[in-house]
């Protein structure tokens, strides 16, 4: 389920439209890298937190578009990398790392 800005409600993930409109509550919430890393989107910001310390270790601004969401530096200068989901649904970094979701916070 993803929670939408429309009052809090919760909806299917597989409900949120896929196309030309940008959505970016398909992006939030927490997702793990390969490593126990853990990138956290939150409305226009995303956090990167240390593998089981949850220690903030990165933050920025983050843009979206019909094809990723951009994590950005703090001076919304330049991408810090970016994340999309593929032809199955899956959260993919630029580098080609799978993410997996693990809730819409790490304390879930």
């Amino acid at each position: 389920l993803i929670e939408t800005e429309n009052g809090g409600m919760l909806v299917p993930a597989d409900s949120i439209p896929v196309g030309d409109s940008i959505d970016i509550t398909a992006y939030a919430g927490c997702w793990e890298y390969p490593d126990g890393t853990v990138l956290e989107i939150e409305n226009d910001t995303w956090y990167l937190y240390e593998a089981d310390e949850h220690m903030m270790i990165a933050w920025g601004p983050a843009k979206f578009d019909e094809d990723a969401a951009y994590l950005m530096n703090d001076e919304e200068s330049s991408a810090v990398g970016a994340v999309y989901f593929d032809e199955d649904g899956d959260l993919i970094d630029s580098s080609g790392d799978v993410l997996t979701y693990l809730g819409l916070s790490i304390t879930e």
